[in-house]
This record gives C-alpha cells, sequence and structure tokens, in this order.
C-alpha cells in the first residue's frame, strides 16, 4: 500500500489492512530514508527550496493529494492511487524540501508492539507461604525494541504490584551487561552478542511482593531509555513456565521468537521467522486466512483453502503465491512459522536494522517491531 513521506521528519501514514480499518502509523526518518534509497517510490513532489509543505490533505473523490504551502499559501496537486486513503490534513513540520509518494512498502499499524517482555519463568511467593522466603523470581527474554536505547536512563520498574524508580543500570565490561541492585530489588539484562534487540533478563526480589494473586495475572514492566516493554502472564499458584499451558501468556500478544534470512542476492533471499501469538489454544475447525509482512517490502496472503490440519498444525496442503514455501499454524502451542524463498526482501544494509512482522489472522491484525541484524549475508534476530 502506499503511504506519504516526508523526508526529513517523522510523518503520520495511513494504509488499509485487509480487516478494512484505516490506521494511523509513524515512520521514523532513518527508516524512511532507506525506502527512499531503495527507490521504492512512484512519484516525489520536489520544491523550491524556499517553500516548506506543512499540511496534506485528500479531495473528496480521493483522486488526489493536496499539498499545502505555509511561505505563500499556495495548493500543489498529486494525482492518487486508487487504493490509497487518507483522513483529514497532517502536519509535516518546518524543515522538509520534498514529499515522496511511496508504494509497496510495509507500514507497522497502529498497536504495534514496539519492545517487549516475555517471561520464560515466574516464582511468586507471597509473605506467609513460607517465612523468609516471600519474593519474585523471574527470567526471559526482554526485547529492546527497533530504536536506539540507553539501559543506564532512569526507569520505572513494576513487579506485580511493586513499583521501583531507579536512577538507571550500570554498564557491566562497556555493555555486556546491565545490572541493577536495590531495595530488596535485583535486575540483570545481557543484550544480544550479535547487535540485535533480543536480550535476556534475570530478576529477583526479595521481600514481600504485594497484594499478588497467586492464580491470577501478573505483570513486569519496564519503562524508560526509549524502552516500554511489558510482560503479563497468568500465575498457577504463584508460578508460570512457559509453553506450559496455552492461554497463561496475555502480553506481548506477538512476539518474534526468532528469525532468520539469508542474502545472496536481489530476488534470491530466504527468511524463515518463528512467531509467538497469544491466543486460548483452541483449534478451529478450518484455519483462518493468513497474510505476512516481513520486513520492509515482503508480503504474501496465505488463503485458508490452501492450509490442511496435520496433527495440531495448519501447514500448505498446496502452493500458493509470493515465495512462501512452509507454513505451520499450530493453535495449541500458540505460534506461527513460516519460511520463503527466492523473494525480495529489499535493501538491507550491514549492521543493526529495524525488522517489522505484521501477521493477519483473518479481521485479527498484530504487529511486532524489533531490531535485527545483518552481517555480510545473514539477518538474525
Amino acid at each position: 500500500m502506499p503511504l506519504l513521506h516526508n523526508s526529513a521528519r517523522e510523518v503520520p501514514s495511513s494504509r488499509r489492512l485487509a480487516s478494512g480499518r484505516s490506521e494511523r502509523n509513524l515512520v521514523s526518518r532513518d527508516y524512511s530514508d532507506r525506502l527512499l534509497a531503495s527507490e521504492t517510490f512512484s512519484r516525489s513532489i520536489a520544491l523550491p527550496a524556499s517553500r516548506t509543505p506543512y499540511a496534506l490533505a485528500v479531495t473528496a473523490d480521493e483522486t488526489c493529494v493536496l499539498v499545502a504551502d505555509v511561505d505563500d499559501h499556495s495548493m500543489r496537486v498529486v494525482d492518487m492511487p486508487a487504493d490509497f486513503e487518507r483522513e483529514g490534513p497532517v502536519d509535516v513540520g518546518f524543515g522538509p524540501r520534498g514529499i515522496a509518494l511511496l508504494e509497496g512498502v510495509n507500514v507497522a499499524p497502529r498497536g504495534t508492539i514496539r519492545s517487549f517482555l516475555l517471561p520464560k519463568k515466574i516464582s511468586v511467593k507471597v509473605a506467609g507461604a513460607k517465612r523468609g522466603k516471600a519474593g519474585v523470581k523471574a527470567s526471559g527474554t526482554f526485547d529492546t525494541g527497533p530504536d536506539d536505547v540507553d539501559l543506564t536512563a532512569p526507569a520505572t520498574i513494576l513487579v506485580g504490584p511493586r513499583r521501583f524508580d531507579i536512577p538507571g543500570m550500570t554498564s557491566v565490561k562497556g555493555g555486556k551487561r546491565f545490572q541493577f541492585s536495590g531495595d530488596g530489588l535485583v535486575l540483570q539484562v545481557t543484550p544480544s552478542k550479535f547487535g540485535t534487540s533480543k536480550a535476556r533478563f534475570k530478576l529477583a526480589l526479595k521481600g514481600d511482593p504485594g497484594a499478588v494473586d497467586v492464580n491470577g495475572e501478573f505483570t513486569l514492566s519496564y519503562v524508560g531509555g526509549g524502552v516500554d516493554a511489558q510482560g503479563t502472564v497468568i500465575l498457577a499458584n504463584g508460578g508460570f513456565k512457559f509453553g506450559k499451558a496455552a492461554g497463561t501468556l496475555i502480553a506481548p500478544a506477538i512476539s518474534i521468537r526468532k528469525a532468520k534470512a539469508k542474502l545472496p542476492g536481489v530476488g534470491r533471499h530466504s527468511f524463515k521467522f518463528v512467531a509467538g501469538v497469544t491466543g486460548d489454544g483452541s483449534t478451529p475447525g478450518t484455519a483462518p486466512n493468513l497474510r505476512v509482512a516481513f520486513g520492509d517490502i515482503f508480503t504474501a496472503d496465505i488463503p485458508s483453502s490452501a492450509l490442511v490440519l496435520e496433527g495440531r498444525d495448519f501447514v500448505l496442503g498446496r502452493d500458493v503465491e509470493g515465495g512462501v514455501e512452509a507454513v505451520s499454524r499450530n493453535f495449541a502451542k500458540e505460534r506461527v512459522s513460516v519460511r520463503g524463498g527466492d523473494v525480495d526482501l529489499g535493501g538491507i544494509p550491514e549492521g543493526p536494522i529495524p525488522l517489522l512482522l505484521i501477521f493477519e489472522q483473518g479481521d485479527d491484525v498484530r504487529a511486532v517491531f524489533v531490531r535485527g541484524a545483518r552481517k555480510k549475508k545473514i539477518l538474525k534476530y
């Protein structure tokens, strides 16, 4: 789907999802500049250096975009693609010199998860259960999101009902580990060695965890330094173990467990990802229509008619278009995996890179934005 882009600022953009809802999103400057560099735009409006666009609007018949100029209040008109949709004017700031109309680009929808805590184990013991043993232990994945973050900045940590406002974590061995200790709380975060946003965390709280329902919801969160991560589970007798019982992981609603792409040349890319998608664990009689978007430009539709149930997995029963070679959707394990080959994932530079996954299941649209990393011909998360 197309979008409007201002190459100097973050600009709200809109795309129509398969469910028919129009969502507003943000495209960051770095992300947008990469899209422009790959020349995936259909046309652009070049303005004189003395002029600055300040608003965009779409005509009633949705055939043109109007670009208002802040300097002389003039209006430029550009033809619109038939499938583009815009609601109302949009402020584009004071610095741009042009606006590009892009197409074929994946844009994060509203509600996209940009960082998360994915608990693998949680143990909660309330006061009085065992003398001197009250506290919380937890471990799992701490994804810091697609952007640069500062774990040494002040942050707020929630451990169930307990709140801790910390001055920041301490960097150990040049950032190989970050840790905080105080007020009975110990938190340790180990970043990825490959340069992705997928870190590991360990947390221990000594003492009374507060008013906790040992058979109810329990939330961990970390907010600060550019991170807003949360993980919520349902405890069973004070415990949680990832994958043990369906329906006990509440948030994140979607997460990338692992992803890898091989990039030998344009049009010959291959990839595989495994993602977690929360649910109640029940398997429908018929698979819903699926749609996946991976990275900047790759999208594929997997119709319900192409999926057959083998055991507890819906898998491909016939070939589908778009380069998808294998699919496994397991509702009981709340997991989806997709493999593709001979596809184009776009221009992916060396080093850390934002990596977007959008998974549509019927009318249910979920998305997560992480940071992958490319080294030579391999992209990993």
